[in-house]
């Protein structure tokens, strides 16, 4: 599981360390996990606030997860 946190602009960014300060979303490494996410809607419900999704971010999901399963 990769966790999200929520910036104060409302962007949402990687916390793969799991260190930053805040409430925290989390995304597994299944397909159909990020398909959902990368509308935001599944973010705003876990943050309970408007997000906005950087491409940068969806980019890094999509690595992580190509990483996650040639383990």
């Amino acid at each position: 599981m990769l966790r999200f946190v929520r910036a104060a602009n409302g962007t949402v960014r990687p916390d793969p360390d799991g260190r930053e300060q805040g409430r925290g979303a989390y995304l597994c490494a299944e397909s159909r996990c990020a398909d959902k996410a990368r509308d935001g809607r599944a973010f705003s419900r876990s943050f309970r606030a408007h997000v906005t999704i950087d491409p940068e971010t969806l980019d890094f999901i999509s690595a992580w997860q190509r990483d996650a399963f040639t383990r």
